[in-house]
């Protein structure tokens, strides 16, 4: 079964970081080519959040250092959060 991981921008109290949002999104988009499915019209039009889908679950853990590296590159480590949400209803911590 393919996971699915949303990232959420979870404080932009003053929507101030949308653009720069759309830029980490961007990258997100081009380092997980082959990897991943992330949908670029998606991230363009992001507000808060976008997914990351069909990520085969031998590559969970690849993808997951890659997320992890882009939001410390891009400041927003204590700004999104990354949760896979393709367990029954639920989600927890990438």
């Amino acid at each position: 079964m393919a996971a699915t991981i949303r990232i959420e921008l979870v404080y932009d109290p003053h929507g101030e970081r949308i653009h720069q949002f759309r830029n980490f999104g961007e990258d997100v988009y081009r380092a997980l080519s082959g990897l991943a499915s992330v949908d670029i019209a998606e991230i363009d039009a992001a507000i808060d959040c976008f997914y990351i889908r069909d990520i085969r679950k031998q590559q969970l853990g690849t993808v997951t250092k890659i997320l992890n590296r882009l939001t410390r590159k891009h400041g927003f480590h204590d700004l999104v959060s990354v949760q896979r949400t393709d367990l029954d209803g639920g989600s927890e911590p990438a």
